[in-house]
Protein backbone atom coordinates (compact mmCIF):
# COMPACT_ATOMS: atom_id res chain seq x y z
CA UNK A 1 0.00 0.00 0.00
CA UNK A 2 1.71 3.40 -1.01
CA UNK A 3 1.27 6.54 0.86
CA UNK A 4 -1.55 8.00 -0.62
CA UNK A 5 -3.70 4.88 -0.37
CA UNK A 6 -2.46 4.48 3.50
CA UNK A 7 -3.42 7.95 4.28
CA UNK A 8 -7.40 7.39 2.60
CA UNK A 9 -7.45 4.50 4.45
CA UNK A 10 -7.09 6.26 7.74
CA UNK A 11 -9.30 9.33 6.47
CA UNK A 12 -11.89 6.56 6.30
CA UNK A 13 -11.26 4.95 9.40
CA UNK A 14 -11.25 8.55 11.36
CA UNK A 15 -14.31 9.58 9.45
CA UNK A 16 -15.93 6.22 10.28
CA UNK A 17 -15.15 6.49 13.97
CA UNK A 18 -16.23 10.42 13.69
CA UNK A 19 -20.07 9.12 12.34
CA UNK A 20 -20.42 6.42 15.09
CA UNK A 21 -20.07 9.54 17.40
CA UNK A 22 -21.18 13.01 16.79
CA UNK A 23 -20.07 15.84 15.15
CA UNK A 24 -20.45 17.98 17.96
CA UNK A 25 -17.27 18.91 20.63
CA UNK A 26 -17.98 17.38 24.22
CA UNK A 27 -16.95 20.62 25.51
CA UNK A 28 -18.16 23.88 24.00
CA UNK A 29 -21.23 21.49 22.57
CA UNK A 30 -20.56 23.19 18.87
CA UNK A 31 -20.87 21.31 15.64
CA UNK A 32 -18.19 21.24 13.51
CA UNK A 33 -16.63 19.17 10.13
CA UNK A 34 -14.83 16.55 11.09
CA UNK A 35 -11.60 17.86 10.12
CA UNK A 36 -11.89 20.41 13.24
CA UNK A 37 -12.33 17.50 15.35
CA UNK A 38 -10.29 15.64 17.69
CA UNK A 39 -10.06 12.17 19.38
CA UNK A 40 -9.63 13.13 23.15
CA UNK A 41 -8.10 10.33 25.42
CA UNK A 42 -9.43 10.84 28.91
CA UNK A 43 -7.20 8.90 30.31
CA UNK A 44 -3.92 9.53 28.57
CA UNK A 45 -1.77 6.83 30.12
CA UNK A 46 -4.71 4.12 28.70
CA UNK A 47 -3.58 5.62 25.33
CA UNK A 48 -2.39 3.06 23.26
CA UNK A 49 -2.02 4.55 20.02
CA UNK A 50 -3.42 7.96 18.03
CA UNK A 51 -6.70 7.72 16.61
CA UNK A 52 -5.99 10.47 14.25
CA UNK A 53 -2.37 8.88 12.92
CA UNK A 54 -2.00 7.83 9.27
CA UNK A 55 -1.19 4.05 11.03
CA UNK A 56 -4.76 3.40 11.95
CA UNK A 57 -4.87 1.33 8.50
CA UNK A 58 -2.72 -1.85 10.31
CA UNK A 59 -4.95 -1.82 13.10
CA UNK A 60 -8.07 -4.28 13.65
CA UNK A 61 -11.23 -3.06 13.87
CA UNK A 62 -11.34 -4.64 17.63
CA UNK A 63 -8.25 -2.49 18.85
CA UNK A 64 -10.09 0.37 16.91
CA UNK A 65 -13.18 0.34 18.68
CA UNK A 66 -11.52 -0.23 21.95
CA UNK A 67 -9.37 2.90 21.51
CA UNK A 68 -12.09 4.93 20.39
CA UNK A 69 -14.18 3.86 23.59
CA UNK A 70 -11.54 5.81 26.11
CA UNK A 71 -12.23 9.36 24.31
CA UNK A 72 -14.34 11.81 23.87
CA UNK A 73 -14.84 13.74 20.50
CA UNK A 74 -13.22 17.69 20.94
CA UNK A 75 -12.91 20.17 18.63
CA UNK A 76 -9.48 21.08 17.44
CA UNK A 77 -9.59 24.15 20.28
CA UNK A 78 -10.68 22.43 23.22
CA UNK A 79 -8.56 19.46 22.69
CA UNK A 80 -5.55 21.87 23.07
CA UNK A 81 -7.26 23.43 26.34
CA UNK A 82 -8.22 19.77 27.90
CA UNK A 83 -4.76 18.81 26.91
CA UNK A 84 -3.40 21.62 28.76
CA UNK A 85 -5.28 21.50 32.09
CA UNK A 86 -4.63 17.97 31.97
CA UNK A 87 -0.95 18.46 31.85
CA UNK A 88 -1.18 20.95 34.47
CA UNK A 89 -3.31 18.75 36.49
CA UNK A 90 -6.36 20.26 36.09
CA UNK A 91 -8.19 18.08 33.08
CA UNK A 92 -11.35 17.33 34.11
CA UNK A 93 -13.47 17.66 31.00
CA UNK A 94 -16.36 19.36 31.83
CA UNK A 95 -18.84 20.69 29.40
CA UNK A 96 -18.65 24.50 28.64
CA UNK A 97 -21.71 26.87 30.47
Amino acid sequence: MDYKEEADKAREIREYFLYLGEYTCKRCEQEFPTEALDFHHREPKEKLFPLSSSNLYNRTPEALIVEFKKCDILCACCHRIVTKEQKNGSGVLQSKQ
